[in-house]
């Protein structure tokens, strides 16, 4: 488990950085085949067809649609895919949006940004439990 920052200080010492989703979805997927875990366990009969093409079009940043007759796991699939995503994402602690720490973009944020220090406790980490619970 990746070390959490509590402060946006904390943030910017371990070198965090915001990455668009397409790309931290590439990041793990490229981390995973290398230590050689089952990308999608559970999902039978598809690891010569299916699945090398959810692979190729994660590494190439495309877009999916999932496509196929009841009972094809597409969403199975779709539900597995956030396993691809970071668990902990930093955000500023009482926006209502859960804004970037490094870029806010609600009004109370930046506010309380401008008032801290950057060894502040501004980003408060927050689980993607909810995207897991699908």
């Amino acid at each position: 488990m990746k070390p959490r920052a509590r402060t946006l200080g904390e943030l910017k010492a371990i070198g965090y950085e915001v990455l668009p989703v397409k790309e931290e979805m590439r990041r793990n997927l490229i981390e995973k085949l290398r230590r050689r875990e089952r990308l999608f366990p559970g999902i039978i009969g598809f690891d010569d067809t299916v699945i090398p093409q959810i692979v190729n079009a994660i590494l190439a940043k495309h877009d999916m649609i999932l496509l196929g007759l009841r009972g094809q796991a597409k969403t199975r699939i779709a539900r597995m895919l956030v396993n691809f995503l970071d668990e902990y994402v930093p955000i500023v602690a009482g926006s209502e949006v859960n804004d970037n720490p490094f870029a806010p973009i609600s009004s109370s944020p930046k506010w309380a940004m401008r008032r801290r220090l950057s060894g502040s406790t501004a980003p408060n980490a927050t689980a993607r439990s909810l995207l897991r619970q699908m």
